[in-house]
């Protein structure tokens, strides 16, 4: 009975219309291999743009531009009964855009949310406080990267058929 509901469920299995997202030839150049990453203005999108830089791979031919501008806000989260504050949290909002270099046009654009938080309490001293805040300022820009990094992957194929469109079309 075992081995007839084993090869049953291998049978169904193997006919179920499974095929993988990642293309048969991994050694082929894939998109992420032609985007460039734009200068950054300040010091955290800075650290975005080296998290993204250990993310994709170098590029093999220059033809996109990511750009992005991240704006960081710190809010109080947890205020004691004497009226200090011994939590932030910091709330990120980047957009960001995916260029065609050569015609201009954006081919791709969106917005990344991220939350981060950090502790400063009464009997810490400044510099710890401030280390905590630059290390939750690093953890917000890392996440930030990667899901960057995620839309892309999960959108890529899509504006790259835009752009090829475009192409023809011109």
């Amino acid at each position: 009975m075992r081995l007839i509901f084993t090869l049953v469920f291998f049978g169904v299995l193997s006919n179920c219309g499974f095929h993988p997202i990642v293309e048969n030839n991994l050694n082929a150049p894939r998109f992420q291999h032609y985007i460039k990453i734009d200068q950054p203005k300040d010091r955290n999108e800075f650290i975005v743009r080296e998290h993204l830089f250990r993310l994709l791979e170098p590029p093999i031919e220059e033809k996109y531009l990511l750009s992005f501008s991240t704006n960081i806000s710190s809010n109080t989260g947890i205020v004691t009964k004497e009226n200090q504050t011994t939590r932030y949290i910091l709330n990120s909002t980047t957009d960001y855009s995916i260029r065609n270099i050569e015609t201009g046009d954006i081919l791709y654009a969106g917005t990344v949310f991220g939350t981060s938080s950090y502790s400063s309490n009464i009997n810490t001293t400044t510099y710890s406080s401030n280390v905590s805040k630059q290390n939750s300022m690093q953890r917000l820009s890392r996440f930030t990267a990667e899901k960057i990094i995620t839309e892309i992957e999960i959108n890529g194929s899509d504006w790259l058929k835009k752009d090829a469109i475009k192409k023809q079309s011109n």
